[in-house]
């Protein structure tokens, strides 16, 4: 096998097994030149062998590092538009379902999207149910003049709606309509 080597992310190679004088490449003189070189997207090698036969190889050069490792901003909007119903593992789920790959061609898992959003800036469940006004157990025990374990025996029995903004079953509950204290059913 003869391999002439003509630019860092390019190479003919011709297969001649083991028989060097059937087939020999010549590098000849545009050999490893771009084809757009403002671009640098492909690279060009020419070779010419005994007898005159020339053959041509177009290669694609792989992007640069850094930016083959980003993902793609299509992803980010649907992640943050998932992130406003769903926590991290469910929004892996749908972002898999909806066919989104990590920048590797991965399958999403929550671990990626947790990373993601705080690489990127985006708020997390938590803090997108508080800006609606959710509260926390021991906010709403405070309102209603109860312990947060009354609150959360009560929504265990389905008596009071909470929000899951974790992976863990951690609720938020709406804040209460009315602005008087509730009757002793309640408690």
């Amino acid at each position: 096998m003869v391999t002439t080597g003509i630019h860092p992310h390019c190479s003919v190679v011709s297969k001649a097994q083991n028989d060097r004088a059937s087939t020999q490449t010549r590098p000849s003189p545009g050999d490893g030149r771009c084809d757009d070189p403002q671009n640098g997207s492909h690279c060009c090698s020419y070779s010419r062998a005994p007898g005159g036969a020339t053959q041509t190889i177009t290669v694609a050069l792989p992007p640069p590092f850094a930016q083959s490792r980003l993902t793609a901003p299509e992803t980010l909007a649907a992640l943050d538009r998932l992130l406003d119903e769903y926590t991290d593992a469910q929004a892996a789920e749908h972002l898999n379902q909806q066919g989104y790959r990590t920048f590797d061609g991965l399958l999403f898992q929550s671990m990626h999207v947790s990373q993601l959003r705080r690489h990127h800036g985006l708020p997390d469940r938590y803090a997108r149910l508080r800006s609606q006004g959710m509260l926390t157990a021991e906010e709403l025990a405070y309102f209603y003049g109860v312990s947060a374990q009354t609150i959360w025996r009560r929504y265990r029995q389905g008596h009071i709606v909470g929000v899951c903004y974790n992976d863990r079953g951690s609720c938020l509950f709406p804040a209460p309509q009315e602005s008087r204290q509730p009757s002793a059913e309640a408690k």
